[in-house]
């Protein structure tokens, strides 16, 4: 195809005619395709080059030929440290055009793109849309693969484990027979469980499971049975301990699992024991309530700038507002990522999302700065002074707040780093007051009480006469 499609180029730009475009046939074809073409014109002469098309088409794009590319297709798994985006892409895309001429562009992306693995799939069909054209599927394919670690090889455990064990015992050195004092002649087979010979150790039925406890009934005892009880005999002492050991052991994770969540155990829970919560001790010059109203904003540096972020455990995503990104960071439009197909909602209405926009949050510290890679959605609508980070976030990096005394919050592992929030600073209104004439409010109350006072009168007119009348 990409024969004819180049020969059909060069025929148009030059307007050349048939004949000086199958005269060069001769030193086009070589080999095998040389013999074909030197058959075929000694059998029909001269003819068009559409003739010439058909021809080629009906040679090379048999079943063996079809079955040659689609095979080809199939192998070309995409590798972002082997492969580059760009050949890779139009490479797929000729096999698929040549293989499915009527086949849709939409769909013909979609199949390039099975073949670059589940999460690089995933990640470059959110970014893109129905009328997305090759190169800007190209664009972000490049764009996940360097900003991220998708689509690099990794070790394959299945074939990495799962390796025949012929080839360990192959490279053994088989040992010299004169060296070896005994060699059995019969070798029995049977099972290492049950040391029986009618069956082997994978179809024993009595080959126990994984955690499961076995506990052997005692016989009934006959009344006319007499049994002896030697206190001075400890080994059944030591005997009925032993399988006491293995019974623990042996349901120690479920016990463990029910001790430290009691409520997941069916609600089936003991109330008849209720304790008081103990509130956390404040300070004396500030009283109980001096921690209400504290929220969850710390200070960040972004972009070289330093800002305020909310650590937010409520919301599922991390998202901006335009307004307050657009001083920030003045040039975001430009690193957006597309999103398609999400649709936001806030407690109060819905929300406009432009895109995503990924950058580095770095936490200061006095003993050493840390910094992660943050995805905020950009909200057209949100009217927040500060970037939210979402509990999705929270949980990856491991961000817990403590709500101590002091409070606190940690990333990672390291709990003796702690990261303070911003003091929180409360703005309270009141409105100007002015002094009042205690004898002029008597007045109105006692004399004035039945009188009528014209309603285009103010209050500050209608003192005048007041006044004076009271005086």
């Amino acid at each position: 195809m990409e024969f004819i499609r180049g020969l059909d180029m060069i025929k148009e730009d030059f307007e050349l005619p048939d004949i000086l475009v199958t005269a060069r046939f001769n030193t086009l074809f070589t080999k095998s395709a040389h013999r074909w073409y030197i058959k075929l014109r000694q059998a029909h002469g001269h003819q068009s080059w559409n003739w010439w098309k058909t021809q080629i088409i009906n040679k090379w794009a048999n079943d063996a030929w079809r079955f040659k590319v689609e095979t080809s297709f199939e192998s070309s798994k995409f590798n972002a440290d082997k492969d580059k985006a760009l050949p890779w892409f139009f490479q797929q895309k000729d096999r698929l055009t040549a293989l499915y001429p009527d086949m849709s562009e939409f769909m013909i992306h979609r199949k390039i793109l099975r073949q670059c693995g589940g999460d690089l799939e995933n990640a470059v069909k959110s970014r893109t849309t129905e009328q997305s054209s090759a190169e800007d599927i190209i664009n972000i394919l490049e764009e996940v693969t360097t900003r991220t670690k998708i689509g690099s090889s990794r070790v394959n455990l299945k074939t990495r484990f799962n390796t025949p064990w012929k080839d360990s015992v192959d490279k053994i050195p088989k040992e010299n027979s004169n060296n070896v004092k005994y060699k059995s002649a019969d070798t029995v087979r049977k099972c290492h469980i049950c040391q029986s010979t009618t069956h082997l150790a994978n179809t024993c039925p009595k080959r126990g499971k994984i955690n499961e406890i076995d506990i052997e009934k005692e016989p009934d005892v006959e009344k006319d049975d007499i049994i002896e009880d030697n206190s001075d005999d400890k080994s059944s002492i030591f005997s009925e301990s032993s399988k006491d050991i293995e019974n623990i052991n042996a349901t120690f994770d479920i016990i463990e699992s029910y001790t430290c969540l009691p409520q997941l155990r069916n609600g089936q829970l003991d109330l008849s024991k209720v304790e008081d919560a103990q509130l956390m001790k404040t300070k004396t010059n500030r009283g109980k309530g001096y921690t209400a109203g504290n929220s969850c904003i710390t200070e960040v540096v972004i972009d070289n700038k330093p800002t305020k972020s909310f650590l937010d455990p409520g919301a599922f995503c991390s998202c901006v507002g335009k307004s307050f990104l657009k001083p920030c960071v003045p040039n975001f439009e430009d690193q957006l990522l597309p999103i398609d197909g999400i649709k936001f909602n806030s407690a109060s209405n819905p929300m406009k999302a432009l895109g995503i926009f990924e950058t580095s949050v770095i936490f200061p510290h006095i003993n050493g700065n840390l910094r992660i890679t943050v995805e905020f959605f950009v909200m057209e609508n949100c009217s927040s002074t500060h970037f939210i980070l979402g509990n999705n976030y929270l949980i990856m990096y491991g961000i817990d707040l403590h709500n101590n005394k002091d409070r606190y919050f940690t990333i990672g592992d390291n709990k003796r780093q702690k990261f303070a929030f911003l003091p929180f600073k409360r703005q309270i209104t009141v409105n100007k007051v002015s002094p009042v004439n205690l004898q002029l409010e008597k007045f109105k109350s006692e004399q004035l009480k039945e009188a009528e006072i014209s309603l285009h009168l103010t209050d500050k007119p209608a003192e005048g006469p007041i006044c004076f009348i009271s005086r």
